[in-house]
């Protein structure tokens, strides 16, 4: 007897749960308003994980060598990380990060490798540096899968799930033009109803009919609805474990939860110290290449004077304060160059008694057809007291 197939169609719904940080844009979901800057929203990237070797001038054969982990943390983060950490076996290099957050699930997996690996994070941006493919050297590191660049501090962050990577580390950095946001969990849940059309084939043993075999031969999704809330008590006492569990103080708890989804907490730095969410103040840049940072070395203002900001700067770091920042994460991507140049070259006003008096004329002075300009006002020299006030990011160990 030939068996015929027979075509059915059926409607399921399918939800899906995520736990995971306003940070993110899912490009399958408009992101909240105040996620996003104003404009269509864009989605972001995918974070990518890649083995760099520094393309500083005449630092051969000694180059630093690191670990980049750039963009938005998602279901692909952990796999990407797995395949670089395979790659460097039993080699012990830093992880430099730079993100806006993302899913909270994939952040916990990824910081119990980097533990695991006994590996130190750094909060510093990476900077890919092209090269021409016909050089030998190029090549070479090409054909090792490996990137030339070069760290770059100013305006990284490290913000919402991005904190769990960073508690991962056995030593964790954050130093200056560096920035950890943290904020309160969103839970989203996505309810998709979906028609599914399969083939039913009938099916015997030993002559008695048998539950037919089903094979789906086609989906359509009708209808996707997505609900965004807060995170339930079970979501923070797994963040709890977890912080417990890297070392990192139960203190982290009140920042992270003080701050709504919808905005960014920038961490101050005693906060970092007390929580121990950081170990060491040093970025990526005085890390890997200190010689090369003494030399480009700028003081980081500790806050931004208003002046320095723009009206589109006010809700960026450093311009905000840092009590409960207004900035979104997605608008803590970029901050005012200019502002924060202008910050950083801002000087102490001038004492009343910097400029001498203008000296009197004399017969032979006024005779002179090239009469000397008058002295100009000079600083007074910076005191130590006054380096500290000016930099808001010392060196410490817990």
């Amino acid at each position: 007897m030939q068996a015929k197939g027979l075509l059915v169609a059926g409607l399921g719904a399918v939800c899906v749960y995520a736990a995971s940080a306003a940070a993110q844009t899912p490009p399958a979901r408009p992101a909240a308003p105040s996620a996003t800057p104003a404009g269509p929203p864009a989605a972001a990237s995918s974070m990518k994980v890649r083995l760099v070797r520094s393309s500083e001038p005449g630092c051969e054969p000694d180059c630093p060598e690191w670990i980049s982990a750039q963009g938005q943390i998602d279901h692909s983060t952990p796999a990407e990380f797995r395949r670089v950490l395979a790659r460097i076996g039993n080699r012990k290099l830093p992880i430099l990060i730079d993100s806006i957050g993302g899913s909270v699930d994939p952040s916990l997996v990824v910081g119990r490798m980097i533990r695991a690996k006994g590996l130190d994070v750094v909060v510093t941006k990476t900077v890919l540096t092209p090269c021409d493919p016909r050089e030998a050297a190029c090549r070479s590191l090409k054909a090792k899968g490996v990137e030339p660049g070069r760290p770059e501090a100013r305006i990284s962050r490290c913000a919402s799930s991005c904190a769990f990577i960073l508690a991962g580390g056995v030593r964790r950095y954050v130093g200056a033009w560096t920035v950890v946001g943290l904020h309160e969990i969103k839970s989203i849940a996505t309810r998709r109803l979906i028609r599914q059309h399969y083939r039913l084939e009938p099916r015997y043993a030993w002559g008695v009919p048998v539950e037919p075999r089903k094979t789906i031969v086609k989906e359509e999704v009708l209808r996707v609805d997505t609900r965004e809330g807060p995170a339930d008590e079970k979501t923070y006492d797994r963040i709890r474990a977890y912080f417990a569990e890297m070392g990192v103080g139960d203190s982290i708890m009140p920042i992270l939860r003080s701050t709504p989804n919808s905005s960014i907490r920038w961490v101050r730095i005693a906060e970092l110290k007390a929580t121990g969410l950081a170990t060491d103040f040093l970025n990526g840049e005085q890390l890997l290449m200190p010689a090369v940072a003494a030399t480009n070395a700028v003081a980081a203002p500790a806050q931004v004077p208003p002046s320095a900001c723009s009206d589109a700067d006010k809700s960026k770091p450093p311009c905000t304060t840092g009590s409960t920042g207004a900035a979104p994460a997605g608008a803590a991507a970029t901050a005012s160059a200019t502002g924060i140049a202008a910050a950083a070259a801002a000087a102490p006003p001038l004492p009343p008694n910097a400029a001498p008096p203008p000296a009197k004329a004399t017969a032979a002075a006024s005779a002179d057809p090239k009469p000397k300009p008058a002295a100009r006002p000079t600083r007074p020299r910076p005191t130590r007291a006054d380096n500290d006030a000016q930099q808001p990011f010392g060196n410490f160990q817990n």
